[in-house]
């Protein structure tokens, strides 16, 4: 394995992604997961919670993932968390209940259901119409944009714990710019924003996200100073890029090292499948505390996903601006935290086209080309 250079999480709260679906009515244009339409089954979701319920922290996070969540059934939530609630009394625990959605099968109903339960809700949007359009289509050619904003003020008036996910792809990095503005108009005040990974990041694409980067710094940081915006990077971002490391629930039920080795069917790989939910051995705890790292994880995830694996270098590259962007961001914040300097393993692991100081240059990715 490669040398840890950031450990597992030891905390007072343990999580577990639950891969309900493979299904989603959207064909993002950077995205890996083929498209099946089945749903986890009841015991199955029951499993993960007992098994998850055995650890010794008194903290549980559950973690709706997909595809898209919502394509499972409004019930089997209503049943799922009510047994949640249900094992956390008995036991003692506290559990947090947290979904990513794409947003466009957002209804009343299941906003306030949500609401009601304490959800903490992750939406990804990418940016105004014609980014999201271009990035997010759904299937049928309907607006996209419209669909996965129609009801925003609704959510945000539920007082739901709501963050946005922003993707900033190859072909509309460019855009980040008046994008990021455009999510804060919408009302978003928690956002976080990603390296699309597996795109193509070629040369003018990295100057691209750059130039954008540089542009957005001074807002982004006086926003932050002023308590205007919660930028989830500073708190939730891993060098060169960040991937789902947490323990994971596959579709069908079978318990993987890492959501990122459970994507589909064909790529739950014997060596990061522990078996059937409903047939562990090993306790929760120790699976958890070994649990992949970020670092293993991102050649495992260009392995079994991603076609090209020529691009993980330029990936790494895309991944490591925004590094730097958010080391700058806590330096002038005051905020202690040596974080692109501790990863450069990353800068010494790879045959790099650029010196480490200059990939803040764009003369350096104009040589680079």
């Amino acid at each position: 394995m490669m040398e840890q250079t950031i450990s597992p999480l030891k905390g007072p709260e343990v999580k577990l992604v639950m891969v309900v679906t493979y299904g989603c009515p959207q064909r993002c244009t950077y995205c890996v997961i083929k498209k099946y339409a089945d749903v986890m089954a009841a015991r199955d979701l029951k499993a993960g919670l007992e098994y998850v319920m055995t650890t010794s922290r008194p903290n549980v996070q559950i973690h709706f993932f997909g595809g898209e969540p919502l394509l499972m059934p409004l019930s089997r939530y209503r049943d799922t968390v009510a047994y949640g609630n249900r094992l956390a009394a008995e036991r003692g625990k506290t559990i947090r209940w947290v979904l990513t959605t794409g947003a466009i099968l957002l209804e009343p109903r299941n906003i306030d259901f949500m609401r009601e339960h304490n959800f903490n809700l992750e939406i990804s949007l990418d940016g105004g119409p014609e980014t999201q359009n271009m990035n997010r289509p759904v299937v049928g050619r309907v607006d996209a944009y419209t669909m996965a904003t129609r009801y925003l003020p609704r959510v945000f008036a539920s007082g739901m714990d709501t963050h946005v996910s922003m993707v900033v792809s190859a072909n509309r990095a460019n855009d980040l710019y008046r994008d990021f503005h455009h999510i804060l108009e919408l009302g978003f005040r928690k956002i976080f924003i990603m390296p699309a990974n597996g795109d193509d990041w070629e040369v003018q694409a990295l100057r691209a996200l750059h130039s954008n980067l540089d542009r957005l710094y001074p807002d982004c940081l006086s926003l932050i100073r002023s308590g205007r915006l919660n930028f989830y990077n500073i708190k939730d971002w891993q060098a060169p890029f960040r991937l789902n490391t947490e323990l994971a629930v596959s579709v069908e039920g079978d318990m993987t090292y890492t959501y990122n080795c459970c994507l589909v069917r064909d790529h739950l790989r014997p060596e990061f499948t522990m078996g059937h939910v409903t047939a562990v051995t090993e306790s929760f705890d120790s699976m958890y505390d070994r649990r992949m790292t970020n670092e293993e994880c991102i050649p495992v995830f260009f392995k079994h996903a991603i076609k090209a694996p020529s691009w993980l270098k330029n990936n790494i590259e895309s991944g490591m601006i925004v590094t730097r962007f958010v080391q700058a961001l806590k330096d002038d914040l005051g905020i202690r935290d040596d974080l692109y300097r501790r990863n450069e393993v990353y800068i010494k692991s790879y045959d790099r086209r650029m010196k480490p100081e200059a990939w803040f240059d764009p003369q350096s990715l104009t040589e680079a080309a």
